[in-house]
């Protein structure tokens, strides 16, 4: 199992800051230092990725329904598809 935790959707902060934040909680970069449990606790990215772990597919369904038309959470829309359609990743099956 991954334990970087850095392939959260982001966006760039702004005002001459260089650095990225989550786009669901707007924790930065350096405050996230790629730890899951630093996204805040009503994060969909912490949320997903929780319930990835757990394996519980109706907090997949939920999440996955939250950020269905989002067009900025293609990445971890696929990745939750697929865990709810119980395919398994490359990077899982090594």
């Amino acid at each position: 199992m991954n334990n970087n935790w850095d392939d959260y959707p982001s966006r760039k902060i702004g005002g001459g800051n260089p650095y990225r934040c989550c786009i669901f909680c707007e924790r930065s970069a350096t405050q996230l230092f790629g730890h899951l449990e630093r996204h805040e606790t009503y994060c969909l990215y912490r949320k997903a990725k929780e319930a990835m772990i757990s394996g519980n597919k109706s907090e997949m369904l939920d999440v996955f329904l939250d950020i269905e038309d989002r067009e900025d959470c293609y990445v971890l829309r696929t990745e939750l598809y697929n865990q709810l359609r119980g395919e398994v990743s490359n990077d899982e099956e090594s």
